[in-house]
């Protein structure tokens, strides 16, 4: 299901608010990288040239910060931060 299907659909309510909970503890960048690839749409290509880096760079930032909110969504800490509670 894509990312905009799955934000509009009303069953998902508890899935987007664990989502936005992760997602506040991600760091803004990891979050722009995230973004800018699934919701915006833009390829790595893309993305690096708008930020003006290596496109592998941008391909290692997005898999880093996916590893990162899976890791919030599925155990709930990541670096001994606070759990998100899922309900």
């Amino acid at each position: 299901m894509p990312v905009r299907e799955f934000a509009v659909d009303p069953e998902n309510r508890m899935a987007r608010v664990d989502l936005a909970k992760s997602a506040a503890q991600c760091s803004k960048r990891d979050w722009q990288f995230l973004t800018a690839h699934y919701v915006d749409g833009y390829t790595s290509d893309e993305i690096a040239k708008r930020m003006d880096l290596n496109a592998v760079t941008v391909r290692v930032r997005i898999s880093r910060a996916k590893s990162k909110l899976r890791c919030f969504l599925t155990v709930g800490s990541y670096s001994g931060r606070e759990p998100v509670v899922v309900a």
